[in-house]
C-alpha cells in the first residue's frame, strides 16, 4: 500500500507525541548533502507492523513545496521485497517494490542509492536493481540527511497486522558511507562517477556527525526515543520496544504465533527464533487429542517447526503445547509453556478460480481475500477498484474485469506439493494510453511475465488471459510476486490447475490428469516449446496442422512413460499464421486427444 501520502503526511513535524505506547529509534546526520551514492549494510527487523528504513530526508518547514525524499524501506513482513521511493515536491509519490532472492531479515546485505541530477538508482550488494528518470529527477534538488529508522505503521494493508507479542525488534546496522557526486573524476559507483567523503564503522556513536530523533508523526505507532539507539559489538541497532522495557534487551520468552495442519504434518510458528535444540526435542511438545510425533524439523528461519505423525484427522480440532522452549537471545528467556488453538481448514479444490478484483464471488470465482495465516488464499498489499460502467472488449463477464486489485505486491496460494498451471486475467480499465503501467510477474521466484504493459500488449479496457506452465511447488505455496516499472501492478482473475501431486523427497511426480498445455512463448519465432503430462504411460501421436486442417508434420510416435513431457518445435520452412497442435494417447485410461492453436509471426 502506497498510503505513504497519509503516512507521511506529517513527517516534517518533530513535536513530541507522549501517548505512543510504544518507543522506535531514528539516527540522522546533521549535515545535509545534494547528490551522491549513500550505503550501509544492515539486516532488517523481522515481523509484521514493522519497517526497517535507510533514507535521505530534506528538513523542511512548510510542506509540502521543498519535500525531496530517497528511500529504501524494508517491511518486516516480506520474505524477499524491498520497497524503492522518492517523494518530490507536492509529496509526489514514486515508487516500487523490487523481488529479491533471500530475505533482508535473515542477514546482512548492503544496500546503496544514488542521486543525481538526472537519475535515482538503488542498489543490493552492488547490483542495481531499480532505476528512475524523468522531469520528477529534476525537482529532487534539495538538502537532504542521511537517516535510519525503526518504526510501526498504522496501516495493516501495508505493512502488516501489529501484534504486541513481537516484541522487541532489532534491526542491525554495521557500518554506513557517503560519497560525493564527482562526475568524470570519481573512482567508485557507476560510471565511477562518486568519491568516498566518510565511512562510518558504528564501533562507537559520533555525536559530531549524528543526532538522534526523539519525535513521531500521524501513522506511526511509535515515539523515538534516545535509549533505543544502541551501540554493540561494532554495530550501530535501532530497536523498537514497548514504553518500559527500553534499549538492547528481551524480556519476552517465545510464544506460539499459529500453527496449521498439512497433510499428516503440523507447521508452526513461534514469535522469535528458538534455541535449536529444544526446538526438535519431541519430549518438549504435546498434542490433544493425542497423537504419537514420529520426528519434529527445524526450519530454516529458526522460527519455524514441522511436526511429523502418522496421519492426521482432517476433521479434528487440534491443540498442541509446548513446554520449557528457550529462545535464542544471548541471555536466553525460556517459556515455561504455551498452547495453541491448530487451524485446520479444508484444502482448496481445483480448478481453482479467484476473483482477484472483488471481495465478492462471480460465477464459481472465490471472493478476494487479505493473506494472513488462518486463511488458504489472498493478496498482500493492494486494494481493489471497480468500473462497472465501463464495458470490456473480448469477454462475455464484463463484471470479472470490471474490477481489479491494484498495487498488490504478493498474492499466496497454500496448494498441495506438485504441479500446477496458472491462467491469469488481466484489463486496465484506468488508463487508455500505453506507457502509464508496467510490471513484471515472478511465479516461485522466477520471472514469468516481462514488463507487463496491459494497453500496450492488449488494448485499453480488453480482457486477455495469460498461462503460466509448469509451476513446481514443493513447500505447500504458491506464490506470486509483483514488481512495478510505472505505476501499480493490477490483476483482475486468477485461476489454478493442478496437473500433478507429489513432489516429495524421494517420491515420483505422477500427473493427476493427462493434459496438453498451451505452448511457450504463443505468439512464436521461430521456435516454442509444448508440454504435456501423462497420467499413465502412453503411446503418444503429436501433429502439427495448418489452419485448414492438414496434417503438415509428426512430432512424436512413440510410447512415453508417465509424467512431465517437453519439446521444442522449429517453424523453419512455415509462413507465417495460425498453426494446431494435437496430442492423442492411448494408454490403459483410454484414449485423450486434445488441441491448441498458436501463432506464428515472421
Amino acid at each position: 500500500m502506497k498510503n505513504l501520502v497519509l503516512i507521511l503526511l506529517s513527517f516534517f513535524l518533530f513535536s513530541p507525541i507522549n501517548a505512543q505506547m510504544y518507543r522506535g529509534a531514528e539516527l540522522r546526520t546533521h549535515e545535509s548533502f545534494t547528490y551522491g551514492r549513500f550505503e550501509t549494510r544492515y539486516k532488517a527487523a523481522w515481523g509484521t507492523g514493522v519497517l526497517s528504513n535507510f533514507f535521505t530526508y530534506n528538513d523542511f518547514t512548510e510542506c509540502c513545496d521543498e519535500w525531496n525524499e530517497i528511500d529504501f524501506e524494508l517491511l518486516g513482513r516480506y520474505g524477499n521485497d524491498v520497497q524503492t521511493t522518492t517523494i518530490t515536491p507536492g509529496q509526489r509519490i514514486h515508487n516500487s517494490h523490487e523481488h529479491l532472492n533471500f530475505s533482508p531479515t535473515d542477514s546482512f546485505y548492503t544496500y546503496a542509492f544514488e542521486w543525481t541530477p538526472d537519475y535515482v538508482a538503488w542498489f543490493v550488494d552492488g547490483e542495481e536493481i531499480y532505476r528512475q528518470t524523468g522531469e520528477h529527477i529534476s525537482t529532487l534538488i534539495h538538502n537532504q540527511k542521511m537517516m535510519m529508522n525503526i518504526w510501526a505503521a498504522e496501516w495493516e494493508s501495508w505493512v502488516g497486522e501489529w501484534n504486541v507479542e513481537l516484541l522487541p525488534f532489532f534491526a542491525y546496522y554495521d557500518w554506513a558511507a557517503y560519497y560525493e557526486y564527482k562526475p568524470g573524476t570519481g573512482d567508485y559507483g557507476t560510471d565511477n562517477n562518486f568519491t568516498l567523503s566518510w565511512r562510518d564503522e558504528f564501533d562507537s556513536y559520533d555525536s559530531d556527525r549524528w543526532g538522534m530523533g526523539t519525535h513521531t508523526f500521524p501513522g506511526n505507532k511509535v515515539l523515538f526515543t534516545t535509549d533505543n539507539v544502541v551501540y554493540k559489538d561494532g554495530m550501530m541497532i535501532l530497536c523498537l520496544t514497548d514504553d518500559t522495557n527500553l534499549g538492547y534487551q528481551d524480556k519476552a520468552a517465545p510464544k506460539f504465533l499459529w500453527a496449521r495442519v498439512s497433510g499428516s504434518s503440523i507447521t508452526a510458528q513461534f514469535t522469535e527464533k528458538v534455541n535449536a535444540l529444544d526446538a526438535v526435542e519431541i519430549g518438549k511438545y504435546s498434542i490433544t487429542p493425542a497423537k504419537t510425533i514420529q520426528r519434529i524439523e527445524l526450519q530454516k528461519d529458526e522460527r519455524t517447526v514441522k511436526l511429523f505423525f502418522d496421519e492426521l484427522d482432517p476433521d479434528q480440532n487440534y491443540n498442541l503445547i509446548f513446554f520449557g522452549i528457550r529462545d535464542q537471545f544471548e541471555t536466553p528467556n525460556t517459556q515455561t509453556y504455551d498452547f495453541i488453538n491448530v487451524i485446520n481448514n479444508p484444502p482448496l479444490e481445483f480448478p481453482l478460480k479467484i476473483n482477484a478484483g472483488s471481495d465478492d464471488p462471480y460465477k464459481g470465482f472465490l471472493a478476494d481475500q487479505v493473506w494472513n495465516y488462518d486463511v488458504e488464499y489472498g493478496h498482500m498489499d493492494g486494494h481493489h477498484r471497480k468500473y462497472y460502467h465501463d464495458a470490456v472488449n473480448d469477454t462475455e463477464n464484463d463484471s470479472l474485469y470490471q474490477a481489479l486489485l491494484e498495487e498488490v505486491v504478493q498474492y499466496k496460494i497454500r496448494v498441495p506439493n506438485g504441479i500446477y498451471s496458472l491462467t491469469l486475467g488481466f484489463a486496465d480499465m484506468k488508463y487508455s494510453e500505453q506507457g502509464k503501467r508496467s510490471f513484471d510477474i515472478y511465479v516461485e521466484d522466477t520471472l514469468a511475465i516481462g514488463n507487463l504493459d496491459v494497453v500496450r500488449d492488449f488494448g485499453s479496457k480488453t480482457a486477455k488471459e495469460i498461462e503460466i506452465s509448469n509451476i513446481s511447488v514443493s513447500d505447500g505455496m504458491l506464490n506470486l510476486y509483483f514488481d512495478n516499472w510505472v505505476s501499480h501492478p493490477i490483476i483482475n482473475s486468477i485461476v489454478v490447475e493442478q496437473l500433478a501431486t507429489g513432489l516429495e523427497k524421494d517420491k515420483p511426480v505422477i500427473p493427476s490428469k493427462t493434459h496438453l498445455k498451451q505452448n511457450f512463448p504463443n505468439p512464436f519465432n521461430p521456435e516454442t516449446k509444448i508440454v504435456f503430462f501423462l497420467e499413465s504411460p502412453s503411446f503418444v501421436e503429436l501433429d502439427i496442422f495448418d489452419s485448414g486442417g492438414r496434417k503438415i508434420q509428426r512430432l512424436l510416435n512413440t510410447k512415453k512413460n508417465s509424467g512431465r513431457h517437453e519439446l521444442k518445435f522449429n517453424s523453419h520452412n512455415m509462413s507465417s499464421g495460425v498453426y494446431f497442435y494435437r496430442l492423442k494417447s492411448h494408454s490403459s485410461n483410454g484414449l485423450f486427444t486434445d488441441y491448441k492453436k498458436m501463432l506464428l509471426l515472421k
